[in-house]
């Protein structure tokens, strides 16, 4: 199971995980809620937005796929930390799960970015604010 980034954006960007699916497994993409071809729900408040939310909708996928015998999750980015969260439950069947490029703090994320931003040019700040 792919777990894409973002949130807020689709599964299209990792689609080359696909490819996985050329040596015989099974390679599933879906879009999060309030992603890409997704319920997308935009009357919901920040508050609705929460991790559990993202993890209950990951064991209903699970289970209505039936794989709850064995599956593994690779999470990209937004989809990392998901799965990080995910992984600590220690779901009935998670066989391993694959972190890619997804920061192990948000808190040092948001302080990062926010020092890199500081150094580009006023106009281009302004333009991101």
């Amino acid at each position: 199971v792919i777990l894409h980034g973002g949130p807020g954006a689709a599964h299209n960007y990792v689609d080359a995980y696909k490819l996985l699916a050329l040596g015989g497994r099974a390679v599933v993409h879906y879009d999060q809620l309030g992603c890409g071809n997704s319920t997308l729900l935009p009357q919901k408040g920040a508050d609705f937005w929460t991790p559990r939310l993202f993890i209950d909708e990951l064991e209903n996928l699970v289970d209505h796929l039936g794989i709850r015998g064995g599956f593994h999750v690779l999470g990209q980015s937004w989809g990392g930390m998901l799965g990080a969260e995910y992984g600590v439950t220690r779901p009935k069947g998670l066989k391993s799960l694959t972190i890619a490029n997804s920061p192990a703090s948000m808190k040092l994320w948001v302080e990062e970015a926010n020092r890199l931003r500081a150094d580009l040019p006023r106009d281009v700040q302004e333009t991101l604010t």
